[in-house]
């Protein structure tokens, strides 16, 4: 797992056995509040990496936060376009 992934950044409230599992393989971790700062947490990790991609997998569901999956990914995408907005990537 280690070999393919070069951080993640977890939101949620289901953070911590997530956390643990992928700290226990040595990767980096970090937490976030909400889908924008977890946006800038994956760019800020990719910026230490030649070549990088940042997705969206989420690993629970997130009804606490969001309608569903749609909602979620809508939630994502204008993250990712705000970044852009702000000059925090290059390219969407």
């Amino acid at each position: 797992l280690a070999k393919k992934i070069s951080g993640a950044v977890l939101i949620g409230t289901e953070q911590g056995p997530l956390k643990t599992a992928l700290l226990a393989r040595d990767i980096r971790v970090a937490g976030s509040a909400d889908m924008k700062n977890a946006v800038e947490g994956a760019l800020e990790i990719a910026k230490s990496y030649a070549s990088a991609h940042i997705l969206l997998s989420p690993g629970f569901s997130s009804l606490d936060e969001y309608s569903g999956y749609a909602d979620r990914g809508r939630a994502f995408q204008e993250s990712v376009k705000a970044a852009f907005n702000r000059n925090l990537l290059a390219n969407p």
